[in-house]
């Protein structure tokens, strides 16, 4: 008997299968809390299973096969270069350094100048040195679902 789950043996486009969760949690036939979680879980294995170095080296050496990638369906998987990082420490440039400097204390000053802002009242705040009226930044949000597993 083959153990495998399903949705690693059988190919379908992830519109069809987040069509599949959600047509069961709007017909009412699953609890939209339980769904949540399980689609959680899901994406937390597919998180677990992408970052496993064995599973990549074993599909890398797979692709190989195919030269630099492989087309099914509507899925291709390619070979390709990622997070490519420039370390310019030691490149010697004093023009550089200076222009981190720089951009460090500007980015200080307009984190420190945002805080004052978002604590202004709604009426707004004068500056007495200039007569400017400021008021707090327009602010946002969204209700959303946080799912938090136990360690285990």
């Amino acid at each position: 008997m083959n153990t495998q789950p399903i949705l690693i043996r059988e190919t379908s486009s992830p519109a069809e299968l987040a069509k599949l969760a959600v047509d069961a949690v709007t017909r009412g036939d699953v609890d939209p809390l339980v769904a949540y979680e399980n689609i959680s879980r899901m994406e937390k294995a597919i998180e677990l299973f992408k970052k496993s170095e064995e599973v990549r080296d074993i599909t890398l050496r797979e692709l190989a096969k195919y030269g630099h990638g492989k087309t099914s369906s509507d899925c291709t998987i390619e070979e390709v270069e990622a997070g490519v990082k420039y370390d310019y420490s030691g490149c010697n440039c004093h023009a550089l350094d200076d222009l981190y400097k720089m951009r460090d204390a500007v980015m200080a000053d307009i984190k420190e100048k945002e805080k004052i802002l978002r604590a202004l009242p709604a009426s707004g705040l004068t500056d007495p040195a200039t007569g400017e009226i400021f008021y707090p930044p327009a602010r946002s949000s969204k209700t959303t679902l946080k799912v938090t597993f136990k360690k285990r």
